[in-house]
């Protein structure tokens, strides 16, 4: 399922550094951001705090992050960058090349999702007297619950993992069981094995309380590994399906092919029926006469 949901964008001159504040929704109606855009040399420099925050935890199980989103004015809407929270703040330095776009913020599984989901919780307000502003539509994903069930609880140790580590085990189960939701077990195992291999040393060395770097660094190896292989496994699901639907339309065709002359066009199957001749008109007289003869002897 899909929502789809207008955002503001705002066109950045060239030389001009411009201050844009955000918005909180109804999911994070306490949030706050502000973000500096500079326009320079064909590029736009943006650097953005935010204030007030929450876990994204906290907006349900299979939400473990915040992503930053531009939208461009033909409804390209691209990750930007994630936003390491640090109590109840965070500060993100990114640059785009769009000079015309709407920013908006969203709680996602992890850091590489592709399209943004529905928990929409920050969104930009155009200045007061900027020009060149626009309504832009786009598409947010209704993401299914990660059920989990297929990985392994948080690791039990005498010492606890910080919160950023435990952000980072949030971020690759999710990302595992988004790629078992995928059919990897099927259509991708050797990658999700691989996938999960990853998320089990990422298990352990934060259980083993390792430094944050390290942790960091192996949860982003195993959300990119989770990652390839979703996108391994819908591909090869596709084809597979496109396969069987090239052998259902071969089957029907050698079977139509004797009783008609058939062509595949781009529209699909034409079936010729040159020895059938359908009188619609004369069928309903019949059925007319039929029913008038009917009422005949029922008097």
């Amino acid at each position: 399922m899909t929502v789809n949901r207008p955002a503001a964008a705002i066109t950045y001159p060239e030389g001009q550094t411009l201050s844009v504040k955000f918005q909180g929704t109804y999911r994070l109606p306490l949030g706050r951001a502000e973000a500096k855009v500079e326009r320079k040399k064909g590029m736009t420099e943006i650097e953005i705090e935010l204030d007030d925050m929450k876990p994204a935890t906290l907006f349900g199980g299979q939400y473990n992050t915040y992503v930053l989103w531009a939208l461009s004015p033909e409804g390209v809407v691209k990750n930007a960058g994630e936003f390491i929270i640090q109590g109840t703040k965070s500060k993100l330095d990114v640059s785009t090349q769009l000079d015309a776009f709407a920013m908006f913020i969203t709680a996602e599984p992890h850091y590489l999702v592709q399209v943004p989901s529905r928990v929409v919780v920050l969104e930009n307000v155009v200045p007061e007297g900027t020009r060149g502003t626009r309504a832009l539509p786009y598409t947010t994903r209704a993401a299914p619950a990660c059920t989990r069930s297929s990985t392994s609880p948080l690791p039990t140790s005498s010492r606890k993992p910080r919160a950023r580590c435990a952000t980072e085990l949030g971020q690759a189960k999710a990302a595992v069981s988004l790629a078992e939701e995928a059919k990897a077990a099927q259509y991708a195992p050797e990658k999700l094995a691989e996938a999960k291999a990853a998320l089990a040393k990422l298990e352990q060395t934060a259980g083993a309380g390792a430094a944050k770097t390290e942790v960091t660094e192996l949860g982003r190896e195993a959300v990119r590994l989770a990652v390839a292989t979703r996108d391994a496994a819908l591909k090869a699901y596709l084809l597979e399906s496109k396969r069987q639907a090239d052998e259902t339309k071969a089957r029907l065709q050698k079977g139509l092919a004797r009783v008609a002359e058939v062509r595949d066009t781009a529209r699909g199957l034409v079936i010729n029926l040159p020895m059938w001749l359908f009188d619609s008109g004369r069928q309903r007289s019949s059925q007319r006469r039929a029913r008038s003869s009917a009422g005949s002897v029922a008097s």
